[in-house]
């Protein structure tokens, strides 16, 4: 990789370097078939190391991420996203910026996080605003839970009857509500993230910036909304509602309008998360953590469209 970066003159005057580089690698993380990220720290000499973000993708998908995020980058005026280097399509290795700070999800506690969450809002309100071209369109929750819900809603409630019986019939409430293509008839589309979680918003001296654009689409500005949402009241619970909350206002008074269809989407990604809890099955009491998800799952259902079954 030294002598491969060392002769990619647009991105050596990029960051600063000139050759001859040396070059250390570090994984970050694989997912087998899928993707490899890793931290390149390039160095002139004794200097200090210049580290960027690679990610390695099959076949040419790298190709299309990396355009998203230089039309996200280009944009004006543009959120704040880690800014994208260069492609190689020799290599499918897309290089961009290491973001400064730490993620929301490395934080025990939320004490500290209003402004993080407050400078969010607005950054997902500039995205939202943000048009990109090439997108795919994902506006149907089927789509949603065809892709990101494995095992399928409809297996787990099979899967889980066995020990909870009345599962079943919970699921099948959860999933008739959000099948129910009326809901979110006539919303409008947006750019949006499609996988805001507190690991793709990182924090520093005042600023938020978003990572992670592989899920990069066209759908409803609450399904984004809803990600980080759950997302802080299931890392920091009663707490984190409240941060949840702030951030729908400020998110609302940036854009000067409300945001339609978000407990549809809240109830999605509580049965989503309720999903990769059971498949991975990794932490203890993790069957309690499922079939409270698909608790939260079904009061969101209902406060959507209120029904007279009982929770699980």
């Amino acid at each position: 990789m030294a002598q491969f970066l060392g002769h990619q003159a647009g991105l050596l005057e990029a960051l600063n370097l000139t050759p001859p580089i040396s070059v250390n690698h570090q994984m970050l993380k694989y997912a087998n078939g899928k993707r490899c990220v890793i931290a390149y720290h390039l160095r002139n000499g004794h200097e200090e190391a210049v580290t960027v973000v690679g990610k390695l993708y099959r076949e040419d998908r790298g190709a299309a991420i990396f355009d998203y995020m230089q039309q996200l980058w280009e944009a004006e005026p543009s959120c704040k996203i880690a800014r994208p280097y260069q492609y190689f399509p020799e290599l499918g290795l897309s290089l961009q910026e290491l973001v400064p700070g730490k993620p929301l999800a490395s934080y025990a506690t939320p004490d500290s996080l209003l402004p993080a969450v407050e400078t969010a809002a607005r950054n997902l309100a500039q995205l939202h605003t943000t048009p990109v071209s090439g997108l795919r369109t994902r506006k149907h929750m089927a789509e949603h839970l065809d892709k990101y819900c494995r095992p399928h809603p409809a297996q787990l409630a099979i899967e889980l009857a066995r020990v909870f019986p009345a599962v079943s019939a919970k699921i099948e409430t959860i999933l008739s509500a959000l099948l129910d293509t009326a809901v979110l008839e006539n919303i409008p589309l947006c750019t949006v993230h499609n996988d805001l979680s507190l690991a793709h918003v990182y924090w520093h001296q005042g600023t938020t910036t978003f990572i992670d654009f592989d899920g990069l689409c066209r759908s409803h500005a609450a399904l984004d909304l809803a990600n980080f949402r759950v997302a802080l009241k299931v890392y920091f619970g009663s707490e984190g509602e409240k941060l949840g909350e702030y951030f729908l206002d400020v998110y609302q008074e940036e854009r000067e309008t409300a945001v339609q269809g978000l407990t549809i989407y809240e109830a999605f990604i509580y049965l989503r998360r309720a999903t990769i809890c059971y498949r991975k099955k990794a932490e203890a009491g993790w069957l309690e953590k499922t079939i409270s998800l698909l608790e939260q799952s079904l009061e969101a259902v209902q406060a959507n469209q209120p029904l007279s079954l009982p929770l699980i």
